[in-house]
């Protein structure tokens, strides 16, 4: 009896292992960085990695490039939560980039019926850095 209950403790152990593993690596292929739109007049970025490198905001529309945001990695140590007003572009959807030495972010913001901006991911790069092997 002792032996079945150690087997079977050993074996939950091994698939609550397994399982944490996975949703791990299932949460890793999604960017720590969102673009929401909690208002009509403002759209907020948050950035979720550590401030090693220097990151990029740019809002770009149908004509081309509306607006840059530079903000150093020297202002941040774990990440950032900006707002960013959005009040002249009401009724034009656009894009909002986010790139940085460790990913490039591309969301697509496009005005709803109520007035709200709804936020849709487009495209995620991770520069991965080169390793050579001997």
């Amino acid at each position: 009896m002792k032996t079945k209950i150690l087997a079977l403790g050993v074996i939950v152990a091994v698939l609550s292992t397994l399982s944490v593993k996975v949703s791990k690596a299932q949460s890793l292929a999604e960017p720590s960085v969102k673009v929401m739109a909690p208002s009509e007049d403002q759209v907020k970025l948050i950035y979720g990695y550590a401030g090693a490198h220097d990151v990029d905001v740019k809002f770009i529309g149908t004509e081309g490039l509306i607006e840059t945001d530079h903000i150093s990695g020297k202002d941040f140590s774990n990440g950032f939560i900006k707002r960013y007003n959005v009040k002249n572009l009401k009724g034009k959807a656009f894009w909002v980039e986010v790139e940085s030495a460790e990913l490039s972010v591309l969301y697509r913001l496009t005005p709803s019926r109520n007035g709200k901006w709804s936020a849709a991911l487009e495209k995620t790069t991770f520069n991965y850095p080169t390793v050579a092997a001997n």
